[in-house]
């Protein structure tokens, strides 16, 4: 699904399910806002748990498919929200 197809399926429950927030191109923003910071968030804590543990940090490096289990781990172990 696209970034406008998601906007567009938000901005309509809320007109359909008699949101009280005023101005539902807001909550899009809102919800956009809250999942950019969120994001970050977590690559930083991942960058912050590698530079710790800077073996691990080599051993990505040498084995990239590693990555994703890693970022995952990083999120266990220092949540981004």
């Amino acid at each position: 699904m696209d970034d406008r197809k998601i906007a567009r399926c938000i901005y309509t429950n809320a007109l359909t399910a008699g949101s009280s927030h005023e101005n539902p191109q807001g909550l899009n923003k809102a919800i956009l806002i809250s999942a950019i910071d969120t994001t970050v968030a977590a690559i930083c804590n991942a960058l912050y748990v590698l530079a710790r543990k800077f073996d691990r940090w080599r051993k990505i490096r040498l084995h990239p498919e590693l990555a994703v289990k890693a970022f995952e781990e990083s999120k266990r172990l220092q949540t981004p929200v």
